[in-house]
């Protein structure tokens, strides 16, 4: 039969073409191979040789006279059903005439029984615009059914036009550095041209512009329909690697669809990248156009706590250096980073748990609805942000509110939302929070309030009296009205303390201040302040605009407060009141309603110390300081009142006002200071 003669070949007997199914096996397939290769050889027959060898195949109607098919060859060797073609052209054509796919080979056999071309050498598999481009060693081309087998060192290359969505934009037009396409590595492809589908296996490896593919023993599908000149899909299952800048990703499965530009890896997606971090999710998918990375599902993460800043978040707030053992793991339910910008954000959502762990012990923990990771271009910690119902957890220390603001360069803390703070027993709120985690200190603004134990502001129980009269020297009574009496005595031993007679006590007017007072008392644990604002640090305090400190003992209203305890392994305690100062010492219990002493100033010093030589619990009054008790009223320019030994000192010139107008003049030596008797 002379080749040249089918370019008309009837329908008929092309229907008489055996047909092999697109799941022809590895092994049938070699068999095949083999057989056409080297069944010519075996009976020696006469030699038919030609130039110019064509073999065609046509349409079913009503298409039947367009070309479906053509196998063309520079020359031809014809031997029984075995025919060489040099320089072997495989083309094939739509409806229309247009050009599909081209096939070339340096040498081919063509097989008439099976209407096939096979060759043990190099092919080259091409679309007919060029943007799919195939290499490899060793092919099958089965004419009738279009489907094509190429058997070792497969190279592809999938051009940018045939991976965009849209418009295909001319190759001329683009840059060079984005001309690189997809190229796919393996060592066995199979291409059916009806349904579009690619099947690469063997060592399969896809290295593209932003997404990378590559694996070991496993398949890769691709969907390139020839009639759409665009890949579509690319699926690759069995110990799925794929690398995304400096990520890599492994998995079951991963389909990239390049309609979308998202990869998606799925059965048991993890990944890592070079600065040890890494992470899981149900679901990873990625999206090149857009440059994200993201976790679906019980989402994962784990990074080193250099990560999270330069000191850590919870090393700050521990005053810590982390250490190489030291880890952040973040849980949720989905997470991106994202990298189209200058660094890297990343989202978490859906009941967020952030743990920080040492050496595998947990130093503190956050939880929040949503939080936002900003990463510098080093992936060091710019910034991170927790919403919804915040929870900041360090041993005995924590933070809450509505939303938490870290910014890692100067360690600021900062919440909103109901904030509130605890610290061992202490505890406080206000509008707005800022906690300077590397230098331990705290703001609080708007509405302040903090609960702290009574015994850090000094004694919570009453004042102890001692017995017996003590008068050094008595003021010199001057000219002055009955209920006043002077002197120049510097101090004054307090009295034996009395229960007032019943004559002193009818009509008494106590001054009190109701903004100070009328509050309910903190209990004998607690001492409760409320301000505008404080400050608090390891060691201090500061309470401006309306302060008020209800204790057990001593409550304050002033404008400002400095609490000062230098030493936290003991309980002393220096308070300094300022502007507009209003106490109430209580002497006695709380059914000996008049034994308190209540005063006013511009400047209170309390000091309460505890040393091997004693106990100095001392309050120092300037700025036209009163006193005032039961039965009088002092002034001086400096009050003090010794509340350990019981002592009232008065240097230089002083004044008691009498509230006893029955006595005259009223003697010194009977003043009456706070009693913690009860009455008879």
């Amino acid at each position: 039969m002379d080749p040249r003669s089918t370019h008309h070949r009837s329908k008929a007997g092309a229907r008489c073409v055996l047909r092999v199914a697109c799941c022809v096996s590895r092994v049938s397939i070699a068999a095949l191979l083999f057989h056409c290769a080297f069944s010519a050889v075996d009976v020696p027959a006469q030699r038919v040789e030609g130039s110019n060898f064509k073999v065609v195949d046509l349409f079913d109607p009503p298409y039947e006279r367009q070309i479906k098919s053509m196998i063309e060859g520079a020359r031809w060797r014809h031997q029984d059903s075995q025919t060489v073609v040099n320089d072997a052209k495989v083309q094939t054509f739509r409806t229309n005439g247009a050009v599909e796919l081209i096939i070339e080979a340096p040498e081919a056999f063509y097989d008439d029984t099976h209407k096939a071309v096979n060759s043990a050498g190099p092919v080259q598999f091409r679309t007919a615009d060029g943007r799919f481009f195939l290499s490899g060693v060793g092919f099958l081309w089965l004419q009738t059914n279009s489907i094509l087998y190429i058997s070792n060192r497969v190279q592809t290359i999938v051009f940018p036009e045939l991976t965009e969505t849209g418009s295909i934009v001319a190759s001329t037009n683009l840059p060079a550095q984005t001309n690189k396409g997809v190229t796919v590595f393996s060592d066995r492809f199979q291409y059916i041209k009806d349904s579009g589908i690619g099947i690469y296996t063997g060592n399969v490896r896809a290295v593209g512009t932003n997404v990378n593919f590559k694996g070991k023993s496993d398949v890769m599908e691709v969907l390139v329909p020839v009639g759409e000149h665009q890949l579509q899909t690319i699926t690759m299952t069995d110990k799925v690697t794929l690398d995304y800048e400096n990520v890599e990703a492994t998995g079951q499965k991963a389909v990239y669809t390049a309609a979308t530009g998202l990869a998606k890896i799925t059965g048991s997606p993890a990944w890592h990248d070079e600065n040890q971090r890494q992470g899981r999710g149900d679901e990873l998918v990625i999206d090149r156009t857009n440059k994200t990375f993201r976790a679906n599902g019980q989402g994962w993460v784990k990074m080193p706590a250099q990560s999270m800043g330069a000191n850590g978040f919870f090393s700050s707030a521990t005053n810590s250096t982390p250490g190489t053992n030291q880890f952040v793991e973040i849980f949720s339910e989905f997470y991106e980073f994202r990298t189209n910008t200058t660094g890297n954000i990343v989202q978490f959502g859906d009941h967020v748990h952030m743990v920080d762990t040492d050496n595998g012990a947990t130093n503190g923990t956050l939880t929040a609805a949503t939080m936002l990771v900003t990463l510098l271009s080093t992936n060091e910690l710019q910034s991170m942000v927790a919403e919804t119902n915040v929870v900041i957890q360090n041993e005995t220390n924590q933070f809450t509110g509505d939303k938490a603001v870290y910014t890692a360069t100067n360690s600021m803390l900062k919440l909103t939302g109901n904030p509130a703070w605890r610290a061992g027993t202490r505890q406080g709120t206000g509008d707005v929070l800022f906690a300077d985690l590397k230098r331990s200190k705290m703001e609080v603004r708007t509405n302040a309030w903090m609960r702290v134990p009574a015994s850090q502001l000094g004694p919570s129980t009453a004042m102890k009296q001692s017995s017996g009269i003590d008068v050094r020297q008595s003021p010199v009574p001057s000219q002055s009205p009955p209920s006043l009496a002077k002197g120049e005595n510097s101090e004054i031993k307090w009295p034996r303390m009395e229960p007032d007679p019943p004559t002193l006590r009818k009509g008494v007017t106590r001054t009190k201040s109701p903004s100070t007072f009328n509050n309910p008392p903190s209990t004998n644990e607690f001492a409760d302040i409320y301000s505008e604002t404080y400050t608090v640090t390891t060691n201090t305090a500061r309470f401006e605009g309306g302060v008020r400190i209800i204790h057990p003992r001593l409550t304050w209203v002033c404008q400002t407060m400095n609490v000062d305890s230098p030493n936290p392994n003991s309980k002393d305690v220096t308070m300094t009141a300022e502007q507009a100062v209003e106490f109430n010492l209580k002497a006695g219990t709380d059914e000996d309603q008049l034994q308190d002493v209540h005063g006013t100033c511009n400047h209170a010093v309390y000091n309460y110390a505890v040393t091997p030589s004693g106990t100095n619990d001392t309050m120092t009054l300037t700025g036209n300081p009163i006193l005032e008790t039961t039965n009088g009223i002092i002034k001086n320019k400096i009050l003090i009142l010794d509340c350990a030994n019981n002592k009232l000192m008065a240097p230089g010139k002083y004044k008691i006002y009498g509230t006893n107008a029955t006595t005259t003049p009223i003697p010194t030596n009977v003043f009456r200071m706070p009693t913690g008797g009860k009455k008879k």
